[in-house]
Parts: structure tokens; C-alpha cells; sequence
């Protein structure tokens, strides 16, 4: 099943991508093939975490009917079951899942539902050591605050929430989240200063970019991981990978680590 994780990936992204610019014809288009892919491979997880994502795009394009027959039929607002044993799904699906729901709850103004669901999200995160999921839950509750007004706690807690979430990861990942929530064109895209992504400083001539890539080797994740945490693709975080081993004199991961490890403690 090593295929399953870059697929979705790259469907997930290039939908994005496209809504993003503006066309939502094609972004729809790169869901439906993403479909056709993995119901022709008889690929029963691959396929829900695409169908995941189209409830996403439906809920951005504001197609909530559909978005929630489909929801429904995928439970993805279900509470009772541990993303950690959520066979098939990995515990990232299944939280995706969740965030997915809650925007779509959001959106039909069921608003102490979907903060039900942000706070369960919160919670896995937190106990998890799951940096991205934090934002992602804070950002969606400061999303339920604005829109459900002073009875949610209005514009001073969604506030306070996207301060949270600007400090719980990088800036790279908290701007695609704006960008995706009309709700927050208000506020200002969170921005991280140089210190918070390269919290060690300079090291070895890395940029700020390659510094919280760095960071995040340190913390032993694979390129794969590290391009969904940043919300980019694999190709990118490959190039980036070279720029640092040249820098570090490494040939490989192990020996880039080794040499990072003064920076990382």
C-alpha cells in the first residue's frame, strides 16, 4: 500500500491548489479522478479519504446538501471511535475527517457540534504531540467564533484562538489554513518571525526555509511526513533536502542528523 499515502496526497494538494486559484471546475476534477483511481485499484481507504476531501471541497463551494448526505454516509463527524485504531484509516484520515466535518457543521450552523468536534481534535492533538492538528482545531474554532457571533465568545476569542494557533506551528501551514476560511479574511494571515522557525539561528548557511525543515528532520520525520505538515509537495521538500545536505557536507539523513544534533538540543 506504499502508493495509497501519495496519491491522496497529490489528489488532495492539486485540488487545493486549484480552488486556490480561483477554479473550482478543475479542482473538482482532480477529486473525481482521484475516485476513479482508487475504486479501479479496490482501494476501500484510499477511496474514503478522497470522498473525505471532496465533502471539504463541497463545503468551500458551499454545495452543503451534498456535502452532508456524503458526510453522513462516511461518519465523518463520529466521535466514539480512537483515531488510533480506526481500521483501515490511519489516525491522520480519521482527524481530517474530523476537521473536514467541523467546517461543514460550521457552515450549516450547527455550531456547538462542530465545537464539539474542534475540541476532540484539540484533545488527540495535544495528547499526541500533533503540532499541525492544533492549529487546524484553533483555527476552526476561532472560524465557529466569528461566525456564530458574541454568544460563541465573537471576535475577542477568535482572537485569542488564531494568536494560539500562529504560535503552534509555522506560518507556511497556518496561511493555507486562511486561506481556506472566508470567515478569517478580517484578520491578518498569521506570520512567524525568523526566530520562531529557526529557533536555533542560523546553522551552516541554511535559510529560514531549510531551518524549519531541519527542524523537523530533527524530530525524525520522512519527507513525505514533512511535506504534508507544511502543506507542500514531496518534490519540494526533496530539493530542500539537497540544499541542506550540501550545506551540512552530509551525503545522507543519518549524517545530516549527526550534524544537526548540536543545533537541534
Amino acid at each position: 500500500e506504499g502508493w495509497l499515502d501519495p496519491l491522496w496526497m497529490s489528489v488532495a494538494l492539486a485540488s487545493r491548489q486549484a480552488l486556490r486559484r480561483g477554479d473550482p471546475i478543475r479542482a473538482r476534477d482532480f477529486i473525481e479522478r482521484g475516485l476513479d483511481t482508487a475504486q479501479g485499484r479496490s482501494a476501500p481507504r484510499l477511496t474514503w479519504a478522497i470522498r473525505s476531501e471532496r465533502v471539504r471541497l463541497m463545503t468551500l463551494l458551499g454545495d452543503l446538501d451534498a456535502a452532508a448526505e456524503e458526510a453522513a454516509e462516511l461518519r465523518l463527524g463520529d466521535l466514539a471511535h480512537d483515531p488510533l485504531y480506526a481500521d483501515p484509516l490511519t489516525w491522520r484520515e480519521a482527524t481530517n475527517g474530523w476537521i473536514n466535518a467541523a467546517r461543514l457543521e460550521t457552515r450549516l450552523g450547527h455550531f456547538h457540534k462542530a465545537q464539539d468536534i474542534c475540541a476532540r481534535i484539540w484533545g488527540f492533538a495535544q495528547a499526541h504531540g500533533a503540532h499541525r492538528l492544533t492549529a487546524a482545531s484553533l483555527a476552526l474554532r476561532a472560524v465557529i467564533e466569528r461566525r456564530a457571533g458574541p454568544g460563541f465568545g465573537g471576535e475577542a476569542a477568535a482572537q485569542r484562538h488564531l494568536d494560539e494557533a500562529r504560535r503552534s506551528f509555522s506560518g507556511a501551514v497556518s496561511r493555507a489554513m486562511f486561506e481556506d476560511e472566508p470567515e478569517l479574511a478580517g484578520h491578518p494571515v498569521p506570520e512567524v518571525t525568523a526566530e520562531a522557525q529557526q529557533p536555533a539561528g542560523p546553522v551552516n548557511g541554511l535559510t529560514a526555509r531549510e531551518g524549519e525543515r531541519r527542524a523537523l528532520i530533527a524530530k525524525g520525520l520522512v519527507n513525505k511526513q514533512i511535506a504534508y505538515e507544511l502543506g507542500v509537495s514531496e518534490t519540494t521538500i526533496k530539493f530542500h533536502m539537497r540544499n541542506i545536505y550540501r550545506k551540512l557536507g552530509a551525503r545522507n539523513r543519518v549524517q545530516a542528523l549527526m550534524r544537526m544534533a548540536p543545533a537541534a538540543n
